[in-house]
């Protein structure tokens, strides 16, 4: 078998005399070319890997839920209980109006530092009572009417 006179690298597209090593015809113009492939195609093997775990994972999951799903919802709507007893155990008032009837209608408004998320969310996201403390301490409580008061000439859009 004779040896092709010129031959195109596979990763840089370059023309390069092929050599014959271990009895097979070299496919790349240099070490660089070579190592830039295999590490190309190592990455890619690896990624597809992640991606086969990553849905066993979401699989295994899913099945863990099917089997355990009272358990699971009951410890979850335990912590939000939990949570939601210990926003209300806050002696809360509007600071403008003075409202203080129903925690439903008071709304925590951020005055400093950046809103992460709400703290209704926050309850539903089972967060601990530790960070809904540091969130409430940026926040002032204000009753429905005095936030929208507040927030109107941020929120309308002509």
């Amino acid at each position: 078998m004779t040896r092709p006179a010129w031959a195109t690298c596979r990763v840089c597209g370059g023309r390069f005399a092929p050599r014959r090593a271990g009895g097979v015809l070299q496919r790349y113009c240099s070490r660089r070319c070579k190592g830039s492939w295999i590490a190309s195609r190592v990455r890619i093997r690896r990624y597809r890997k992640s991606l086969k775990g990553k849905a066993v994972k979401k699989r295994e999951h899913r099945r863990y839920l099917e089997r355990h799903r009272d358990r699971v919802y009951r410890l979850m709507n335990k912590q939000r209980q939990r949570v939601k007893d210990f926003i209300d155990s806050f002696k809360i008032k509007c600071v403008k109006c003075g409202y203080d009837r129903c925690t439903a209608a008071l709304h925590f408004h951020r005055v400093r530092g950046r809103q992460h998320v709400r703290l209704s969310v926050a309850r539903q996201r089972l967060w601990s009572r530790k960070r809904i403390v540091a969130e409430i301490e940026k926040c002032e409580v204000r009753c429905a009417n005095c936030h929208a008061e507040v927030t109107w000439p941020h929120t309308v859009r002509y």
